[in-house]
């Protein structure tokens, strides 16, 4: 109900501040009998929410507001609700009283135009409600193409919060076992409109029918701003064409938009990336990073990549480059990774980052070769002491095999202190 039709029906109503119910979600479970079209009801939902105001209503107006909402139909149409509501200017939690649908039923039906068009109205241009608008304006979209009061159906699955996080870092997409992709790679395609990343998938029995849990940093690079989510769909599908992602030693992964390098540098194939991310990904300047992209395009979901050497840059004289939500490549590295020359619509497109292990191992090539020789230089001697009746040949190469074992241990453990860190 809008500010103007509740203070007709309830004159004392005075509008407190903006506020956000947390443990429902906005749906349309009632065709009302007046507009024969879907009408809003607050259901519960563990971890999204719903953007609104609190309003304080003398007691004498309620019977009005009763009348207005269809308390007094037969069957009721909606009925009173106590709930817990966060507000915006105190920062605490408050009790309120809402009104939910009596009856609702297992099925949504479509709004009309004007109905959404009003809600939308209600929030627009209110600071800490952007993100809820942002979604009512998707969600105008989304039954824009459909007839009003006809079943509304929401493509893919409902995007969630993630319960647990990786420490790690590497950004998830959890399903449920029987609504997952097929297992084919451990890395799942999300495309939410014209956007498509990719997340490591996680199969998790506790989450709910038809919802999918995605990490902040997914949420973030498909467009869907925000801590708190309100009902925005995707579509998860297992990659099988092209490179894949490899969970070999688990390194920190990270999720940020593509964007063209500056003139100073393109033409050097690298990787711009802001210092923090160097950071977090475990990477030093000049060592090796991979990037993995996908398309949004509707046949199988294909994947590509391209490992280049990251540096990070000087920010600009406005501080805006490198943003630390970007990535920077030239022409040339952007067509490694699917996109034609001349192209203007990958900026801002997802692109999976994370360190190369082999480009790390290849750096340090040289220090874990002397590593070796001092490792077979050392066993030959212990070999020569403990096992004088060996031959000279059974000597050396059980040395080799011993030198080489460490060293491989060594490496790795080096490049998972950087990559973990």
């Amino acid at each position: 109900m809008g500010e103007e039709a509740l203070q007709q029906r309830a004159p004392s109503a005075r509008r407190i501040t903006s506020g956000r119910l947390d443990g429902h979600r906005l749906a349309f479970t009632r065709k009302s009998i007046r507009s024969d079209s879907g009408v809003a009801d607050a259901i519960p939902a563990a971890g999204f929410s719903i953007g609104g105001f609190l309003f304080e209503i003398d007691a004498d107006d309620l019977p009005g507001l009763e009348r207005k909402e269809g308390m007094l139909l037969t069957p009721p149409a909606y009925k009173r609700s106590m709930v817990q509501v966060w507000r915006h200017d105190t920062r605490e939690t408050v009790e309120a009283m809402t009104f939910v649908v009596a009856d609702p039923g297992p099925v949504e039906f479509a709004p009309s135009n004007a109905y959404l068009a009003d809600m939308i109205a209600q929030v627009d241009s209110v600071p800490l409600l952007t993100q809820y608008h942002a979604f009512l304006v998707w969600l105008a979209d989304l039954c824009g193409h459909g007839q009003p009061g006809a079943p509304l159906v929401r493509p893919g699955l409902l995007v969630n919060t993630t319960a647990s996080i990786d420490d790690r870092g590497i950004p998830q997409v959890r399903v449920k076992a029987h609504s997952a992709p097929p297992k084919t790679s451990t890395y799942v395609r999300v495309s939410f409109g014209h956007r498509s990343t990719i997340g490591r998938q996680v199969r998790d029995a506790q989450l709910h029918e038809g919802n999918c849990g995605l990490d902040q940093s997914l949420r973030q690079a498909l467009g869907i701003a925000g801590q708190k989510v309100y009902g925005h769909t995707v579509t998860v599908e297992a990659l099988r064409d092209g490179p894949r992602p490899r969970d070999t030693i688990g390194a920190r992964s990270l999720v940020l938009g593509l964007h063209q390098a500056r003139v100073a540098d393109c033409e050097k194939r690298l990787c711009v990336l802001h210092p923090r991310n160097m950071t977090l990904l475990g990477c030093a300047e000049g060592d090796f990073v991979t990037l993995f992209r996908t398309s949004n395009a509707p046949e199988s979901p294909r994947c590509w990549k391209v490992t280049l050497r990251a540096y990070s840059a000087s920010p600009g004289t406005d501080g805006s480059y490198p943003a630390i939500d970007e990535l920077y490549v030239d022409q040339e590295c952007r067509s490694e990774l699917g996109i034609a020359p001349g192209t203007t619509g990958y900026l801002g497109q997802p692109v999976l980052v994370r360190p190369s292990v082999v480009g790390m191992m290849r750096k340090s090539a040289v220090p874990y070769g002397l590593t070796v020789l001092l490792g077979i230089t050392a066993f030959t001697e212990l070999l020569h002491d403990f096992f004088p009746y060996l031959g000279s040949p059974w000597v050396a190469a059980t040395a080799l095999v011993v030198a080489c074992v460490l060293t491989i241990v060594v490496a790795r453990l080096d490049v998972v202190t950087k990559v973990h860190r």
